[in-house]
């Protein structure tokens, strides 16, 4: 005739307390009742919420920034290996500096021996003339026109001397400068190929943490996709399953009133109050029924005071 009844788990344990099982406990007797409520409990039996988990951010691969970074990285190196290529072939320069003023040095004092010399001996050569009354012979005259083309001679061997040394050095400065220009070219072919290594090395890296984070975050979709499907169907059978429910009381409550649904529902609970209280005494039951809230609450007060009553 009617569509309810105490559930078989329900009907269990209040039978084991009736058989004076050890689940003659207050707590089990609020546990049953609570669950008996929890039949007709719609939000009761909603799970938690769909779910959405953590993503790892995407990576961002900014060509121009990766670019300054290999830069910087690279900024001791280029600094350091240029200032070493100008500062060898700087120190070169001078050395070839310093043979080029030696040798200007060596020039002057070889001149000036050269002068100091000759000054010496056509002086000698005009006394010996004098003391001799030659001073005046072509003898003499050629003498002094011989020593006069000697220096000169040695003048222009000397000239000839220094120009062809400081020729040498400003060659060989020259040919270093062109070294010290062609090492910093080729080191500007090499740091290229180095920066770009790195910047290629960086986004290689980059691209490699692209696709962990694609590869995690594909996944975490396909796990909340899976997860929030199965929740989404568990919904639905969740109202359906409560919305028989509801149709079935309905049902009977457009067959035998409302107020006859209500009162089937309590007869249900005193039903499951009974069999528990009657395995206690009677004395027990009454402090309870008078005192415990929470079961006062479950039970209403109808049915308290009718098991007042019985137990009283």
């Amino acid at each position: 005739m009617y569509k309810y009844r105490v559930d078989d788990e329900t009907t269990k344990k209040a039978l084991a307390v009736a058989s004076g099982g050890s689940t003659s406990k207050v707590e089990d007797l609020i546990k049953d009742l609570a669950s008996y409520d929890k039949l007709y409990d719609y939000n009761s039996t909603i799970p938690m919420d769909r779910v959405e988990y953590d993503r790892m951010e995407n990576v961002v691969i900014d060509q121009d920034a990766i670019a300054e970074d290999a830069k910087l990285e690279l900024k001791d190196y280029k600094d350091n290996t240029i200032a070493k290529i100008n500062s060898d072939i700087e120190a070169k320069i001078l050395d070839q500096e310093s043979k080029k003023q030696k040798a200007e040095d060596t020039y002057n004092m070889s001149k000036a021996n050269a002068k100091e010399y000759y000054e010496k001996v056509r002086e000698d050569a005009s006394q010996d003339a004098l003391r001799r009354g030659l001073s005046r012979s072509s003898i003499i005259i050629n003498k002094l026109d011989a020593f006069d083309k000697a220096e000169l001679d040695r003048y222009n061997a000397l000239n000839d001397e220094l120009n062809a040394s400081i020729n040498e050095i400003d060659n060989s400065i020259s040919s270093l400068k062109s070294q010290q220009t062609d090492a910093l070219r080729n080191f500007d072919i090499e740091y290229a190929v180095k920066l770009q290594d790195k910047i290629n090395s960086k986004i290689e890296e980059l691209e490699k943490k692209q696709e962990e984070v694609i590869k995690y975050n594909n996944e975490i979709a396909e796990k909340e996709n899976e997860y929030n499907t199965k929740y989404a169907q568990l919904l639905e059978d969740l109202q359906q399953s409560n919305w028989d429910k509801e149709k079935e009381l309905m049902e009977y409550a457009g067959k035998y009133g409302v107020n006859m649904l209500s009162n089937y529902k309590a007869t249900q609970k005193y039903n499951i109050a009974e069999k528990y209280l009657d395995n206690i005494s009677s004395a027990d039951a009454v402090h309870l029924l008078k005192n415990n809230a929470e079961l006062r609450e479950l039970l209403g007060n109808s049915n308290i005071d009718k098991l007042l009553k019985k137990y009283s």
